[in-house]
């Protein structure tokens, strides 16, 4: 929330699975008030088999 942007985290292991992901995040504001944050967690195994 203190960038004011979307942000993306380097590869890091997830608790639970041990997987590598990737989290990208964003505020969501209205009215210059935050209201939420919307996040998704990106798992580096689904990344690898998605075909171009």
């Amino acid at each position: 929330m203190e960038k004011n942007r979307l942000v993306t985290t380097e590869p890091y292991p997830d608790l639970t699975t041990g997987k590598m992901v990737i989290t990208s995040s964003q505020p969501v504001y209205k009215d210059s008030k935050l209201i939420d944050v919307i996040a998704i967690d990106l798992v580096s195994d689904d990344l690898s088999k998605q075909k171009l």
